[in-house]
């Protein structure tokens, strides 16, 4: 990280965060849940922004009823390749959560499980349980 500190920073609005991404077609925004960005690229944006102009180290997204399977993986798709080194896709409904990691086969977590960040996000521990209550 040319010597820079690896300290993380949680950023979450009431409104969706979006960062944007250079594709085919141009730029796009792309619009997220819930992100985990570097404090450095936090500290590169302004307070308040709801836009981020880099990469998230995680990316969260959270099922709804409307969501199809088709969109869900075209996000994952995306996320990866932008540079995202983690996505959690959360089910609220079946109260599991999918873990996505470039180049790597997905992890599955229920709420019997602890959800791990690592190595994405050093000593980062959570009882599934925890996200559903």
């Amino acid at each position: 990280m040319n010597g820079q500190s690896s300290t993380q920073v949680f950023v979450r609005s009431r409104r969706p965060f979006c960062y944007r991404e250079q594709n085919q077609r141009g730029w796009a925004f792309v619009g997220i849940d819930v992100v985990y960005i570097s404090a450095e690229l936090a500290a590169s944006e302004p307070e308040e922004t709801t836009l981020i102009d880099g990469v998230p180290v995680l990316v969260v997204e959270i099922l709804s009823p409307s969501d199809t399977q088709e969109q869900v993986d075209e996000k994952i798709d995306d996320y990866l390749r932008a540079g995202v080194a983690l996505v959690w896709v959360i089910d609220p409904h079946d109260r599991t959560v999918l873990i996505y990691r470039p180049n790597q086969e997905p992890e599955f977590v229920n709420v019997r499980q602890e959800l791990s960040g690592e190595p994405q996000l050093p000593g980062f521990r959570v009882p599934a349980a925890q996200l559903f209550a």
